[in-house]
């Protein structure tokens, strides 16, 4: 339905266990050449890789907090826009989403307000070698435990190949593709305490003699330290309370999440000139923010460019909320902890 909304070429959403990895949902519709939306027979959010976005922002800025680079109150001078390579033929422009003249920005305003030149600016100061090393450990570019026919591992280089502004783009979510799935898994990690947890299918099989027997649990590696996943969840609260997450509200329950909208790119290899782009709009979340129980990840493929509704807070975030309310109906987290407090 969502889809159809939009006027949207399709969509995905994963459902996740925060603490087991257990997938307990996951639906890919898509239009058909007939113009018709339905359900696909295609698992595509384990074969269809996409640049990630704003969501993205998640690992960047958490290798910002977990190497001490910033703490959410650290205060830097953004400006608007940044131009690399001017006057050569590489000359890049990179530009907050929305304009604004050089203003001081907290690492707190930076992920609440998504921008893209706070979070390259702060993740320079991590190191490439070192903030490649943190996607990694997030599971970017490796296919995820779930061993799917035909899964992606997505599209990811190497910190130590990284050339020219690649060193920034990955940091707000460009230069490299992820699958819904691993996108999930990913913010999964800041869900669970900094611990990555493979994803999973199958929770237990049963034999000829009907035993029923348990498969063994997920891997499990550290990413992140502790208080830094406490500090992103925090933060990410806020994404939701006063960000561009706001649709994303659960009511009774908090949640924290992060938006993101992406280009795509055209058959031309580029993002297409204003007025031609096509757009994918995400969000990823989990509740309850203070102790987490689900991960939910909603993206939404080409949604209308000519709506206001094509950006992940307005495309994805709405449909989140929809799915963990009817998550938290089947859970005694119903009613814990207050969607959001004062503090803006």
């Amino acid at each position: 339905t969502r889809v159809e909304e939009l006027k949207a070429e399709g969509g995905a959403v994963v459902v996740m266990d925060v603490v087991t990895g257990e997938i307990y949902a996951v639906a890919n519709v898509q239009r058909g050449d007939d113009g018709v939306v339905s359900v696909t027979s295609a698992n595509l959010a384990a074969v269809e890789p996409f640049e990630p976005g704003s969501v993205a922002k998640v690992f960047s800025l958490s290798a910002v907090v977990d190497t001490g680079v910033a703490n959410p109150d650290r205060t830097i001078e953004v400006p608007g826009r940044i131009v690399y390579d001017k006057g050569t033929q590489w000359e890049h422009t990179i530009n907050d989403a929305e304009p604004h003249n050089p203003m001081p920005m907290s690492l707190r305003d930076i992920i609440v307000h998504s921008s893209n030149i706070g979070t390259l600016l702060l993740t320079d100061e991590v190191g490439t070698e070192r903030f490649g090393g943190y996607l990694e450990a997030f599971g970017i570019g490796s296919k995820t435990a779930l061993d799917f026919p035909d899964e992606s591992a997505g599209l990811f280089k190497p910190s130590s190949e990284w050339q020219g502004t690649e060193k920034q783009s990955h940091s707000y979510g460009y230069g490299y593709s992820v699958t819904a799935l691993q996108l999930t898994a990913a913010v999964n990690t800041v869900a669970n305490g900094g611990t990555y947890v493979a994803p999973k299918l199958v929770k237990a099989t049963i034999g000829a003699d009907g035993e029923v027997v348990d498969t063994e649990p997920s891997e499990t590696h550290r990413v992140l330290q502790t208080s830094t996943a406490a500090t992103m969840t925090d933060m990410m609260k806020d994404v939701v309370c006063v960000g561009t997450g706001k649709d994303a509200r659960i009511d009774g329950i908090s949640a924290a999440g992060k938006t993101g909208t992406a280009y795509k790119v055209q058959d031309d290899n580029t993002y297409g000139a204003t007025g031609t782009r096509a757009y994918r709009a995400s969000f990823v979340g989990y509740f309850p923010a203070d102790a987490p129980k689900v991960t939910v990840l909603v993206t939404i493929d080409e949604p209308d460019p000519t709506s206001n509704d094509r950006f992940g807070g307005k495309a994805a975030a709405p449909l989140f909320s929809q799915i963990a309310t009817a998550a938290s109906h089947r859970s005694e987290e119903r009613r814990v902890g207050k969607e959001c407090r004062s503090r803006w």
